[in-house]
């Protein structure tokens, strides 16, 4: 899979990395297809795991930020 061209932001970033995980994203969903899942049960899938995915993130993020908090308080 091909990163970005440069380490910091550029314009295109967003779209390149769209083309990267393309040909991955197309092979998942006809692999679903494959195995008897409509292609929309399959987009609603990866969506649906994509946003839980992000959410675990951002709690996660949350979490860390919280505890080196409390681990700071502590010190003081």
């Amino acid at each position: 899979m091909l990163g970005p061209k440069d380490k910091r932001g550029y314009p295109d970033r967003k779209i390149d990395c769209e083309a990267a995980l393309e040909h991955e994203f197309l092979g998942l969903i006809r692999s679903a297809e494959m195995a008897g899942w409509s292609r929309q049960e399959a987009y609603e899938a990866v969506m649906s795991l994509c946003q839980n995915s992000a959410l675990g993130d951002l709690h996660f993020d949350a979490l860390e930020v919280a505890l080196e908090e409390a681990r700071l308080r502590r010190e003081q």
